[in-house]
């Protein structure tokens, strides 16, 4: 990492998840959190007190001496900070946001903007190891992409420069991966606890699903029911499920595409081994 990575002062506005283990990683790995800014004085002093550095509750009293700003703030919020911080920072600042599914354009009031997004599920509180994560990165010009490369660069391995039109396709496979996989899982744990059982019985067998998906692939790793096409019991759970209609709906909609795959899968390979 070259010193002029070392000597940057960072600012976050929003004490989030994405603060929490950005702002944990850039500080361990030498640049200087200089104020953390959040309208919640909990989770913003909490995270503060962390990194070491002062709170603000407003904009108003940022810190306008700093190299970069972070808005890590939720999505719907993001073109309002960014309107408010215009007050308040010359328009050559660097701006940066972290948001998956939006655009770069929401900061075209400034000339040094750019996309600092980590392929993570990120959590106030809780700190996450950034060095082996995929940060896709974006920005306004060359130089403002190359500082703000360097600067993914101190964090991991992994950076990618993206377009936004990119970086909303990779949005949407984290929420389909991640978001509905952590979904299904709490419905499990449901299913499990009507039955007097903790939803830690899941773990062996979703640590193991996840393991041979990436190992053999999602397709050659499927099993159950739908890809056996076994009648019988997809009837079975589905009348399990008539006081749950939403859910009976998804297992057959599941079970449906599950099928659909196995059969493109068995065309594109000539094989009947997909079990």
């Amino acid at each position: 990492m070259s010193k002029g990575i070392k000597k940057l002062r960072v600012v976050f506005i929003g004490a989030g998840g994405l603060a929490w283990s950005v702002g944990s990683a850039l500080s361990n790995a030498g640049v200087s959190v200089c104020q953390i800014i959040s309208p919640s004085s909990s989770s913003g002093q909490q995270l503060a007190s962390k990194l070491q550095c002062p709170y603000e509750s407003a904009i108003i009293h940022i810190d306008q001496k700093a190299d970069i700003y972070f808005i890590a703030v939720p999505d719907s919020v993001i073109p309002r900070v960014a309107e408010e911080l215009a007050l308040y920072l010359p328009q050559r600042a660097t701006i940066i946001h972290s948001s998956g599914s939006v655009s770069l354009s929401v900061l075209k009031k400034y000339d040094n903007a750019a996309v600092f997004y980590p392929f993570q599920t990120l959590t106030r509180g809780r700190v996450v190891d950034l060095s082996v994560v995929p940060i896709f990165v974006e920005a306004t010009n060359k130089q403002t992409l190359k500082l703000i490369s360097s600067v993914a660069s101190a964090v991991t391995n992994q950076v990618y420069s993206i377009t936004s039109e990119q970086r909303l396709m990779i949005h949407l496979a984290g929420v389909i991966g991640n978001n509905f996989t952590n979904f299904l899982i709490g419905q499990s744990a449901d299913i499990l606890s009507r039955q007097g059982f903790s939803m830690e019985i899941l773990k062996p067998l979703i640590v193991e699903t996840v393991n041979k998906a990436f190992e053999l692939s999602p397709e050659k790793a499927q099993t159950g029911p739908a890809v056996r096409n076994d009648i019988a019991i997809l009837e079975k759970h589905q009348e399990i499920l008539q006081s749950l209609p939403p859910l009976q709906r998804l297992y057959a909609l599941f079970s449906e595409l599950i099928a659909l795959k196995r059969t493109e899968y068995k065309l594109g390979n000539d094989t009947s081994s997909y079990e």
